[in-house]
């Protein structure tokens, strides 16, 4: 949030309960700040403070970005924000959750209370805390979906696969029962991810004349990394996509740290490689609605796999996420053959 009157970013200062802007050194409160909340039309929500205390979605006020929700996010998922000072120098402010608040740790729902309405009370601090806290994901028991060769005759399949999910921790916990990791946040080391079969590793001259006198062969899981920053797209070119999709097969599982950016991208683009039915928003509402409303988290990745949808010649519409409230609800009513799966899946 910037100061109304000189756009400097504003720092929430919790025991005084308000915002301060240290470069007009000047207090401001949500009541103050709301003549000033730039709001879509399309969304009669009163207020600023009104909007944050009923958690309903605030559109975005960036110059050359779409306007609208267009992510899933309320102020009670914040967990951290940086801020940028004049001099350059960039500070990250953690909330520590409080443990007798619903959803801290260990809690079974969100982060309890807003700290627009007061009913929170963050504490700053320089480091510590994650979205990992809040949201875990290990593989589910039944696939985000399952690829087969009759499913897109025009891609060469090399043989049916299921695709699942998972973040840093829980691939790291069952990546043996996989065929094939997918690894897009650095999860799996670099020495897992080069071994053979064999299970010597070093210059293939060496492996080739030792590897006879092994006694057992290495059975982990084929592991692939793809270097990727967070919350970036992916360095690859739409044909990759086929590519990878023709030497899957098994029990496929992809990753990142948090199990919703990178990984959530290499979902949809498979999905979308895989299934002809699908363009961006099918696929994106699939993916969200059976795995984590989270999934897929910058503009760019959204755009990233548009472009991946024009080469496959399929709608490019990831933006038109950006009006649904609840993705189960909407994945419930797309007409897509290859989707009654799953949708029985959720309707069970």
């Amino acid at each position: 949030m910037k100061c109304p009157e000189c756009s400097y970013y504003l720092q929430w200062i919790p025991g005084a309960g308000v915002y301060h802007c240290h470069n007009c050194d000047v207090d401001h409160t949500i009541t103050s700040l709301d003549t000033h909340a730039p709001m879509d039309p399309a969304y009669d929500q009163g207020s600023l403070s009104a909007s944050l205390k009923e958690t309903l979605p605030v559109t975005s006020t960036q110059p050359n970005l779409p306007t609208g929700p267009v992510f899933p996010y309320v102020l009670d998922d914040l967990l951290y924000w940086v801020i940028k000072r004049k001099s350059g120098e960039l500070v990250r402010f953690n909330l520590t959750p409080h443990t007798e608040l619903p959803g801290s740790p260990g809690r079974a729902s969100g982060w309890g209370g807003s700290i627009a309405s007061g009913s929170a009370t963050p504490k700053l601090i320089s480091s510590g805390g994650s979205l990992s806290q809040w949201c875990h994901h290990d593989p589910a028991a039944k696939p985000l979906f399952a690829a087969s060769r009759l499913m897109n005759k025009k891609v060469q399949i090399h043989d049916a696969f299921d695709l699942f999910i998972a973040d840093a921790e829980g691939v790291r916990k069952h990546k043996e029962s996989f065929d094939f990791v997918i690894d897009c946040g650095d999860v799996i080391s670099d020495m897992y991810a080069t071994r053979s079969k064999s299970i010597l590793t070093g210059p293939e001259w060496m492996v080739d004349a030792l590897d006879s006198y092994t006694t057992a062969a290495f059975t982990g899981p084929q592991v692939i990394k793809i270097n990727w920053d967070d919350r970036k797209a992916p360095n690859v070119k739409p044909e990759f996509w086929l590519a990878l999709a023709s030497v899957l097969k098994g029990k496929v599982v992809t990753n990142c740290q948090g199990g919703h950016g990178r990984s959530g991208t290499t979902a949809v683009c498979l999905m979308m490689v895989c299934n002809p039915e699908y363009g961006a928003a099918d696929a994106i509402t699939h993916l969200r609605a059976i795995h984590c409303p989270r999934a897929i988290e910058s503009i760019e990745q959204h755009q990233y796999i548009d472009t991946v949808a024009k080469f496959l010649k399929r709608k490019a519409d990831s933006e038109s996420v950006q009006d649904i409230t609840n993705f189960k609800e909407a994945f419930l009513k797309l007409d897509r053959p290859s989707a009654k799966p799953y949708q029985e899946r959720l309707k069970g």
